[in-house]
């Protein structure tokens, strides 16, 4: 993660494994707006209760890849509301935060995100492949996603292997990773 302009780091990261689905959230507070940290937080808790409730869809979920979306999409506008709720809080730019949600199962998982996090996996002898494009500027969860029909947010469905990996970055990333080899 950057920190970039910012004194403090303003990510949040949360997981959960709620029947045979981990559920991992990662959320960064949007630079410049008041309240990114809280956003954040609040995004991601909000992201693993509303899983947690809805277990037995989520459980379905792996075999439904409609079902699935249709709950991630749920998720994003459930916490969509609850960080546009800051603003109240905070005068001049409202609070927002970037979001990235992955469901993994045993052999598939899927992603859904908003904003410039990025989500990246690998298996054995193949270069990374990229899940997640950013979003520009405007795509996070301030007042949040205005137009819940917006089809600029991304959700992919993702069967696997034995012996991969899935990476979740918070923020955009613009160069190459450097290997631990290098």
């Amino acid at each position: 993660t950057a920190t970039g302009d910012r004194k403090q780091n303003e990510d949040a990261a949360g997981h959960a494994m709620i029947g045979d689905c981990l559920v991992v959230v990662l959320a960064d507070g949007m630079g410049g707006h008041q309240g990114g940290r809280e956003a954040a937080d609040i995004a991601v808790a909000g992201v693993l209760e509303f899983m947690k409730k809805r277990r037995k869809s989520l459980d379905n979920a792996e075999h439904d890849a409609p079902m699935a979306f249709k709950l991630l999409d749920e998720a994003v506008r459930r916490v969509s509301t609850m960080v546009d709720n800051l603003a109240a809080r905070y005068p001049g730019k409202r609070p927002g935060c970037t979001l990235l949600i992955a469901l993994v199962y045993r052999q598939k998982f899927m992603v859904r995100h908003i904003g410039d996090g990025r989500a990246l996996w690998a298996g054995e002898g193949v270069s990374a492949w990229e899940l997640t494009q950013p979003h520009h500027v405007g795509h996070a969860l301030t007042s949040a996603i205005p137009d819940p029909k917006q089809q600029d947010t991304l959700a992919r469905y993702i069967g696997f292997e034995r012996g991969v990996a899935l990476a979740l970055f918070s923020d955009g990333i613009d160069r190459p990773i450097a290997s631990d080899t290098e």
